[in-house]
C-alpha cells in the first residue's frame, strides 16, 4: 500500500517462545507478532493509541459464522 506523504511505515517482527512444563518438556510453541513502535515519535507518527486484542474464542466464532452464511 502506498502511504501517505511524509508517513513512513511501521517496521513489525515476529516474537517466538517455548512454553515448558514442570518437566522442562516443550509444552507449547508460541509466536506472536509485535509493532517496533520504538522507532516512532509522539505527536509526529502518531496522535492516538489503539491496540486490537482479540481472543482465539472470538476469531473462532466470527470464522464459523461467515463460512455458515456464504
Amino acid at each position: 500500500m502506498k502511504l501517505p506523504n511524509g508517513k513512513k511505515a511501521i517496521y513489525i517482527k515476529w516474537v517466538f517462545k517455548l512454553k515448558l512444563n514442570p518437566e522442562e518438556k516443550i509444552m507449547k510453541n508460541k509466536a506472536r507478532l509485535v509493532a517496533r513502535g520504538f522507532l516512532q515519535k509522539d505527536g509526529f507518527d502518531y496522535t492516538e493509541v489503539f491496540s486490537l486484542v482479540a481472543r482465539h474464542e472470538t476469531t473462532r466464532l466470527v470464522i464459523a459464522v461467515a463460512t455458515s452464511n456464504a
